[in-house]
């Protein structure tokens, strides 16, 4: 008798469209534009690319911790199906795997 498969899990993190800006110089900016993911069990999903193309927001948006000065303009995270709005808090595991894989790194000039 073979395993029937069931459909698509629902992902633990999903990110759709999300969209966050800064106030800077007396107007909005546009730093994450329409991001979307997904992280189901056991996945990993890694975020690298240059200095200051957003990769913390994306991050901090993730664990409902914005920054001073910026705004969720459009968007949405979800953790196991649910807004964090719908729950007395980000589920405790969610957080602890984004903080614990946050690498803010600094990275020196060349000599």
């Amino acid at each position: 008798m073979s395993a029937q498969l069931k459909g698509p899990a629902t992902p633990v993190i999903h990110v759709e469209d999300l969209t966050v800006d800064y106030w800077t110089q007396g107007r909005w900016l546009e730093v994450v534009s329409g991001v979307s993911f997904s992280i189901g069990r056991r996945e990993i999903l890694g975020l690298a690319w240059r200095i200051g193309c957003g990769k913390s927001t994306v991050a901090y948006s993730m664990m409902s911790e914005r920054r001073s000065g910026s705004r969720i303009r459009q968007g949405r995270v979800m953790f196991e199906g649910r807004r964090p709005a719908e729950l007395t808090e980000v589920p405790n595991c969610a957080v602890s795997a984004v903080r614990a894989s946050a690498s803010f790194r600094r990275t020196r000039p060349a000599a």
